[in-house]
């Protein structure tokens, strides 16, 4: 039997449901192995490759799909393994394609304290805490800062000066502390970001 699916179609969503050993792996790399192929046509003389992305938790569908890719694909492939900590990627979790634009900005602000709450168990309990991601938040992103700024950005005065907005009312009231008490306050934040920073 032959399944045909148009490429709108895909772009919808798909959902595979089946048994272990009914084909779900087979029919997924199939799919990326046969989008890799193809070339779209993007004008009357242009055609473009399709992108493909998977993602999977575990490495033999990957394995499966690399030892196909068509040869004139082969110099297209990135493979991020966060397991490989010989060839780390970076990841900016505070990158915004266009922190100039407030509906992006508070977007990308959303999607950081999200996961802040689901990494943290930050809720209306951990108040000092949310406060705190929330302001760390809004002043690295736009920025070419990452997580491992965050404890700088805490600890020294000329480094948050060139950063912070100066009208904020929460970087006001830290700045106005003496820095005995900024140090007590910073202190169960520094060390969930550096937990996290490390794993």
């Amino acid at each position: 039997m032959t399944v045909w699916v148009s490429q709108k179609d895909r772009r919808n969503g798909m959902h595979g449901l089946g048994g272990t050993g009914m084909g779900k792996s087979k029919l997924v790399t199939s799919m990326v192995i046969q989008d890799l192929s193809q070339r779209i046509p993007m004008r009357k003389d242009f055609e473009e490759n399709i992108g493909v992305f998977v993602m999977a938790p575990d490495g033999d569908l990957l394995n499966d799909i690399l030892v196909k890719i068509p040869k004139h694909r082969k110099n297209d492939v990135v493979l991020l393994d966060p397991l490989d900590i010989e060839r780390p990627f970076p990841l900016n979790l505070f990158y915004c394609p266009d922190p100039t634009d407030p509906a992006i900005f508070e977007l990308t602000v959303e999607q950081v304290i999200s996961v802040f709450e689901k990494v943290f168990g930050m809720s209306e309990e951990t108040p000092q805490l949310s406060e705190y991601a929330q302001a760390i938040t809004r002043t690295l992103i736009g920025t070419p800062y990452t997580m491992i700024e965050i404890a700088h950005l805490l600890t020294n005065e000329g480094f948050r000066r060139q950063l912070v907005n100066p009208t904020s009312d929460f970087w006001m009231d830290y700045n106005a502390m003496q820095p005995k008490d900024q140090r007590q306050e910073y202190r169960t934040t520094i060390r969930r970001i550096r937990q996290l920073r490390d794993a």
